[in-house]
């Protein structure tokens, strides 16, 4: 996944979308998930701790073309797996 060469293809992309953002949230402790949207756009989520359980934020993202419905219609089910609890296997 080449980040720089894909956010040049989308003028709203932004540091909030960035790798470097990745790492900041890394270093406070938060797990971030990168994610390429089938070579149409990319995602950074962030996975947040509050009192009544965790969400997902996407900070001013995805960088995907907002302007074409069919586009954001792709990216439904990648997204749909970024926000997905982890499966943990159930012990009887």
């Amino acid at each position: 996944m080449n980040w720089a060469k894909t956010c040049a293809k989308y003028p709203e992309a932004n540091f909030y979308q960035s790798p470097n953002w990745a790492k900041v949230n890394e270093l406070i402790g938060d797990k971030t998930i990168t994610k390429d949207l089938m070579n149409d756009g990319l995602v950074l989520a962030i996975v947040r701790k509050a009192k009544r359980g965790r969400y997902l934020e996407i900070p001013c993202g995805p960088i995907i073309d907002w302007k074409n419905r069919n586009h954001q219609d792709r990216q439904r089910k990648p997204l749909r797996f970024c926000a997905s609890p982890p499966t943990t296997p159930r012990h009887p």
